[in-house]
């Protein structure tokens, strides 16, 4: 029973966007999954590309401001931790992927839909902190406001609208 908002951001378009998430306080981004107990990511990201450390490619953003609640679990079988999404006062950030289309004649861009989600309640259903779900709501409206509607599940940022009316970039997964 989350809340999410789908997208195809290109780098310009990911720095932008947090940019301007940055802008309201000081963000805690952190890998969803890493080998080590909550690794911090610096902004600014690299380009997410298919060459890219897959632990990258999920992160998890909390405003610092609010001292948000954040839950990291062990699992010892993969020797990772991992960060609870449902329980944890998140915003759950899967970044789009850049790759070349070698299926294609001119070997295009491809890039991949990229997603923020976070979870109004805990798993036992209990709200979370109204200033965080203010907070995870403005990331969710910020998207719609500096992105133009695909269609009802898709939007796409404007560096990526110009590189598919160029026709350098090619939508979807491969």
């Amino acid at each position: 029973m989350g809340r999410q908002i789908n997208f195809y951001f290109t780098a310009v378009d990911e720095r932008n966007i947090l940019d301007a998430i940055e802008e309201s306080g000081k963000l805690y981004v952190v890998r969803s999954v890493a080998r080590k107990s909550a690794h911090e990511v610096r902004l600014p990201l690299r380009p997410m590309t298919s060459n890219s450390n897959p632990y990258l490619s999920s992160l998890i953003l909390s405003p610092i401001d609010i001292c948000p609640k954040i839950i990291s679990e062990h699992n010892p079988e993969r020797q990772e931790y991992y960060i609870d999404k449902a329980d944890s006062e998140a915003v759950s950030y899967r970044r789009c992927v850049l790759s070349r289309d070698n299926k294609s004649p001119s070997s295009h861009l491809r890039i991949s839909g990229g997603r923020f989600w976070y979870s109004p309640v805990d798993l036992k259903r209990k709200p979370k902190r109204p200033e965080f779900c203010r907070w995870a709501n403005r990331v969710l409206a910020l998207v719609r406001r500096r992105s133009q509607r695909l269609n009802d599940v898709m939007y796409i940022g404007p560096d990526a609208a110009r590189m598919v009316r160029e026709g350098s970039l090619l939508l979807g997964n491969m």
